[in-house]
């Protein structure tokens, strides 16, 4: 049996730590610069499916990389299916991950960060740590 392997990148924490930002079409450019051939899944939220076609570069990215949905609580369904459309009529791939739902997205944890709230109770701890010591999210 052969499992599938996973690389977190952290070109967004090294750009956030100098003041700068990443654009995730930065970071699949760089990835394919580094890794040639490599297939690329990008993991997200239907939150962020929902706002996928606001992204820059978004057109591109959706020929460069497949996307797996993970399902989200309240994550504006006609909105995400409208980007999943946009998505996949010039020919790219979205798949749905069926998973337990988390009602603590990524967005809310940006947010409770920049408000300089606490995240502890929102994740386990072994993710805050890794957020905190990354300084994810800032």
């Amino acid at each position: 049996m052969q499992y599938a392997r996973m690389r977190v990148d952290e070109r967004d924490s090294i750009a956030a730590r100098a003041g700068g930002s990443n654009f995730t079409a930065d970071t699949i450019r760089g990835l394919q610069s580094e890794k040639p051939g490599q297939p690329l899944v990008w993991i997200l939220g239907g939150d962020q499916l929902a706002g996928f076609t606001t992204w820059s570069r978004w057109e591109w990215l959706a020929g460069q990389m497949e996307i797996a949905v993970c399902a989200r609580p309240g994550s504006m369904a006609e909105r995400a299916e409208q980007a999943e459309k946009a998505i996949v009529a010039p020919g790219g791939r979205v798949h749905h991950i069926a998973m337990a739902q988390d009602s603590v997205s990524s967005t809310a944890l940006r947010a409770a960060i920049a408000r300089g709230e606490s995240i502890a109770g929102l994740v386990s701890e072994s993710v805050r740590e890794y957020i905190v010591n990354r300084h994810l999210y800032h």
